[in-house]
């Protein structure tokens, strides 16, 4: 047997070996062999101030670097991939030509002429000329005028056609209302007042126009119903 210490200052191993010889036949031995671990002694480290700091700083350390070096990767490769994007359109449109014109809407014409939807065209003063001396000055470039300016009729001839017209559209109203007065009168056509009766119920009296031999027409007649 043997008595191990239950801890060293190192962490060691202990080995016990027992040997046994016969005392008739020397040369017949046994051999037996056991082994034991003896823990080190635990020394508690020193606390220090410096120590404590520098532990919270080194792990501070770790974590942002780490968020940095994400964010990092993150935006380089963003803007990595917009300027693939953009490069592979610019491509595309050099291989399928030049594009067709853009279909503007009602809606985005009407938003230019909006206040503030565009910034006011400048106005330029030009110069201000009378109008007889821009004909004037239009005719002496030009040559003069083609053809001579044609003269009309006359005040008096243009005023009498006129009374004739009005006498003989005058005329032809009158010879249509005594042309329906006289239908009316023979019962061909009846009385617009009478239209909605009952042709046994209506009564038709006779129409009986003065006429005055002073005029062409009868200027008035009368219907009795």
């Amino acid at each position: 047997w043997m008595v191990v210490p239950l801890e060293a200052p190192v962490e060691t191993t202990v080995v016990l070996t027992v040997e046994v010889h016969s005392m008739r036949e020397p040369d017949i031995s046994f051999t037996a062999e056991d082994s034991a671990l003896v823990p080190a002694t635990y020394v508690p480290p020193l606390k220090t101030t410096e120590g404590a700091w520098k532990g919270m700083l080194i792990g501070w350390l770790e974590v942002w670097h780490e968020f940095i070096l994400i964010a990092v990767v993150v935006i380089a490769g963003s803007i990595g991939v917009v300027i693939a994007i953009r490069i592979r359109k610019e491509r595309d449109l050099a291989l399928r030509g030049p594009a067709p014109p853009v279909e503007e809407k009602a809606e985005d014409w009407m938003s230019k002429f909006e206040e503030g939807g565009e910034k006011q065209p400048e106005i330029v003063d030009s110069p201000q000329v009378e109008a007889e001396g821009f004909a004037a000055e239009f005719l002496e470039k030009s040559g003069g005028p083609s053809e001579k300016p044609r003269i009309g009729p006359d005040k008096e001839v243009v005023d009498s056609a006129s009374d004739v017209l009005d006498k003989h559209q005058t005329e032809d109203a009158i010879d249509a209302a005594i042309e329906l007065a006289e239908e009316m009168v023979e019962g061909d056509l009846p009385h617009p007042s009478n239209v909605m009766l009952d042709p046994a119920e209506t009564e038709t009296r006779k129409v009986v126009p003065k006429k005055h031999r002073d005029d062409d027409g009868p200027s008035d007649f009368e219907l009795e119903l």
